[in-house]
């Protein structure tokens, strides 16, 4: 089982700003994460940071595209290709948009 959506529920280890702007919240965090847990999810395709990265949390994959217009924190513009295996297991490529400037 994959979902999808824009708003990450967590941070990874890294992510350099605080605000909660940038994830779900509690009390909606725990809520959906219950339900994530409950429906078998074992990968997220979400966005909203503009910056790609992939991360475990929670015993989920958390696979976030990247931007291809703008970069608050530099990377490269561009998208994510995912590949999903028969098994449900997903791979993460990130293609770089070349020449692209924010």
């Amino acid at each position: 089982m994959i979902g999808i959506q824009h708003i990450p529920v967590f941070r990874d280890g890294s992510f350099p700003d605080p605000k909660p702007y940038w994830v779900v919240n509690d009390p909606y965090r725990s809520k959906e994460m219950k339900l994530l847990h409950q429906l078998g999810v074992r990968h997220m395709l979400v966005g909203h940071w503009h910056n790609g990265r992939v991360f475990e949390k929670d015993g989920i994959t958390w696979h976030v595209a990247p931007s291809t217009s703008w970069l608050p924190w530099g990377g490269e513009l561009g998208f994510a290709m995912h590949t999903i295996s028969a098994d449900g297991d997903v791979h993460t490529e990130f293609v770089s948009l070349p020449g692209a400037t924010p």
